[in-house]
């Protein structure tokens, strides 16, 4: 089991949610990027938990709305055996 969150700040008054996508496959929705009173005002989503088989992987967070996502400054994975990766 692997744990995500994400640093995000969200300068709207509305919540902003998300999907997580590993290698295309929905793993979860209805991630919550509630307001935190500014696009600078950074807060952390709680943690969203993945089983996950070995192996290098794709990550996606995808907006759930069209008003897009909150301002993501970093996602922190926790688990097994992690090794760095590139981002595209």
């Amino acid at each position: 089991t692997y744990s995500f969150s994400w640093r995000f700040a969200n300068g709207s008054s509305s919540n902003r949610s998300a999907r997580l996508l590993i290698e295309s496959s929905e793993e979860a929705s209805g991630i919550s990027f509630p307001g935190t009173g500014g696009w600078a005002s950074w807060s952390t989503t709680g943690t969203v938990d993945v089983n996950l088989g070995t192996g290098a992987k794709e990550i996606r967070l995808e907006a759930e709305m069209s008003e897009g996502l909150a301002n993501i400054d970093y996602i922190y994975i926790s688990g097994p055996s992690l090794l760095a990766g590139y981002c595209i």
